[in-house]
């Protein structure tokens, strides 16, 4: 088994990879939802959300480094057991930090999903259980954070194993259930506007929302497996896992903005804007009926304002539950003008 301080030393580089990926993320995220801040508004509590989540993994990166150095240089020389008996010691102060730093992210990002998932589907029902989830989440992070400070343990330690497998459990199936609700809820639409045309601008965001999920899950679910075989390398997911957590956070966004402004700079009819549902949110500046009889040109695609997750699904599933007089007739209704008229400013959100 690999050595503690080997794991260390290599998950600090690791996490210093990611975080400077998470960087050009959080400069693509804050490009798309504050580009053109003249034609757009975006939805600050969640640009907020992107921006808090980044502080607290540049705080951890920052706090790795102070331990590898700290156990190197400074106090692991002239500790018994040298470095690996510094790394051992998770009571140090710069552990705690560490593990309420990590637990901060993680709370903050499984709330989002879950967020998410309650503005598609407008029910609180619906996410109840993930709730109860975030709720044990919660109560497990306080738990293990408890447990560290008032024992002196090693990492592997009886007291603190049951907190922190519970908290990476609860993680777990808190960020699972609700991008599993999301997804489906988008699934659902993707397949009942089917009807109206070949493709629909929702399926790129199931499949990022999806991918997500998965990369952050998966993340999640190995650190669980490692610690419970209690393998040192768990470390080296656990300092992954921060930087992670902000890249999969502006993922969506990313993805879809990115794909939204290519479409606009190519498309010179009537601009397709629904892929912004769940990732940015969309709403015309003017209304969707002067907007409709305008001439289309590439710059007007940009006359939307952003934020985040706004769109009131509910309403478009409504519109296609009744068939127009033209869809009697046999000819389907403009579905894409339904749904780009249905956003929402930033501030009734």
């Amino acid at each position: 088994m690999v050595s503690l301080k080997k794991a260390i030393v290599f998950s600090t580089f690791v996490e210093a990879m990611f975080y400077g990926f998470s960087v050009l993320m959080l400069i693509l995220t804050l490009w798309i939802l504050l580009g053109h801040r003249h034609r757009r508004r975006p939805n600050y509590s969640m640009l907020t959300a992107s921006c808090v989540l980044f502080i607290l993994a540049t705080a951890e990166m920052a706090v790795n480094i102070t331990r590898v150095y700290q156990a190197f240089v400074t106090v692991g020389p002239h500790v018994q057991g040298g470095p690996e008996a510094y790394f051992e010691n998770l009571s140090h102060v710069t552990f705690i930090v560490k593990s309420f730093l990590y637990c901060a992210q993680t709370l903050i990002i499984d709330g989002v999903v879950i967020y998410r998932a309650y503005v598609v589907w407008k029910t609180i029902l619906i996410v109840v259980l993930p709730m109860l989830a975030w709720c044990g989440l919660v109560v497990a992070a306080i738990g293990t954070n408890i447990t560290l400070i008032k024992q002196a343990g090693l990492p592997f330690d009886s007291q603190v194993v049951p907190w922190i497998t519970a908290l990476y459990a609860l993680d777990l199936s808190t960020n699972f259930l609700s991008t599993a609700l999301l997804a489906s809820r988008l699934w659902n639409v993707v397949r009942r506007t089917s009807r109206y045309r070949s493709g629909t601008g929702l399926a790129p965001v199931l499949r990022v929302v999806i991918e997500s999920g998965a990369i952050y899950s998966a993340t999640v679910g190995a650190s669980m497996i490692l610690f419970l075989v209690h393998s040192n390398a768990v470390f080296i997911l656990m300092d992954m896992t921060s930087p992670i957590i902000s890249i999969v956070f502006n993922m969506i966004v990313v993805r879809v903005g990115l794909a939204r402004e290519r479409r606009s700079n190519r498309c010179s009819g009537r601009a397709q804007q629904t892929t912004s549902f769940v990732a940015v949110g969309i709403a015309p500046r003017d209304s969707l009926q002067n907007w409709h009889g305008r001439e289309d040109h590439p710059a007007e695609d940009a006359d939307v304002k952003l934020n985040d997750i706004s769109v009131k699904i509910t309403q478009l599933l409504d519109a296609l539950e009744e068939p127009s007089a033209d869809e009697e007739d046999g000819r389907p209704a403009d579905q894409e003008q339904k749904a780009t008229g249905l956003g929402l400013d930033a501030d009734s959100t």
